[in-house]
């Protein structure tokens, strides 16, 4: 990778790994989660238009719109209100690591729902690696607790959303430009939970500074400028090597959750995020990550690459 790719990696994997900080700063702020959800890709939307009207891609979605409201509610609506909810119990660092199970859900749903990406052999060892790490991290962080249990449960449910959403995509809207298919659902999504949203917010007793700040770089940032970073990353150095965000975004999350939140975190659940992200990449087909850096990828794993590589939280 040449500097300007690194940069890319560096924005895009930061810009996704601060998500869940914020998002916990919201719900403790008292900000109720379908106000999150309404804001934050309203924002999102406002952010992306520019950029879409100016190379005309919104005409791409003419006799569209049915199915980009159907990924909008799968990709945006569910998880952000899930991931927005469980926060509410658990911790923004365990919630990252818990949505780098998207790789895993959808090599699962794949034994159904898309023969050609069935898994086998060493595919198979990293899912059934990763699940574990999934039962070791809530082993160690949830223990018993009926609150954490919950609210794990909730993102992992965010987590399968996202999941089903890609391999959505992949179906409905093959061949779309990226950055339509990003204006449109957050702004399908925004038009979702706005409804909802109005009376949340008549019934909040304020917007404190930290909670409104929160919600713009939700917004700005992680909904917006996010996808540009990684679309531009993938045109600079291909899906396959741009993949490797998903994998650098939950220890983000861990890292900005443990310093800027005070989170705790047990050393042993180190154990389980590593299974989990290990799993992840061998599930979804990934080759060794230290290959991406010195060599092309082959063009036939950039469409499963490209699928594993979305922009989660």
């Amino acid at each position: 990778m040449n500097g300007r790719a690194l940069l890319l990696l560096a924005a895009a994997s930061a810009l996704w790994g601060f998500p869940y900080l914020l998002m916990k700063v919201a719900v403790e702020d008292g900000v109720p989660p379908t106000v999150i959800v309404a804001v934050r890709t309203l924002i999102g939307c406002l952010a992306m238009l520019p950029f879409a009207l100016r190379g005309g891609a919104l005409g791409a979605l003419r006799g569209r719109w049915g199915a980009i409201a159907i990924l909008a509610a799968l990709d945006m609506s569910i998880p952000f209100f899930l991931i927005a909810a469980g926060e509410r119990e658990i911790s923004s660092s365990l919630a990252g690591i818990l949505i780098a199970t998207v790789p895993l859900l959808i090599a699962a749903l794949a034994v159904w729902f898309a023969p050609d990406e069935r898994v086998h052999g060493a595919r198979l060892a990293g899912l059934v690696a990763g699940f574990v790490g999934v039962a070791v991290l809530l082993g160690v962080e949830v223990a018993g607790d009926s609150d954490l249990l919950i609210g794990s449960a909730l993102i992992l449910l965010a987590s399968l959303s996202y999941a089903v959403a890609t391999l959505y995509l992949r179906r409905a809207l093959a061949g779309v430009p990226s950055i339509a298919i990003v204006t449109g659902t957050l702004f399908a999504a925004a038009v979702m939970a706005t409804p909802a949203a109005i009376p949340a917010a008549t019934g909040m007793d304020g917007l404190t500074t930290a909670a409104a700040g929160s919600l713009l770089a939700l917004g700005i940032f992680c909904s917006g400028l996010a996808y540009l970073a990684f679309y531009a990353l993938v045109a600079e150095v291909g899906a396959a090597r741009a993949s490797i965000n998903t994998y650098l975004s939950p220890a983000i999350a861990v890292v900005a959750g443990v310093v800027l939140l005070g989170e705790s975190f047990e050393t042993s659940a180190v154990a389980g995020m590593l299974l989990i992200l290990a799993g992840s990449w061998v599930a979804s087909g990934g080759p060794p990550p230290w290959t991406l850096l010195s060599r092309r990828e082959d063009a036939a794993r950039e469409p499963r690459a490209q699928a594993a590589a979305g922009g989660l939280g």
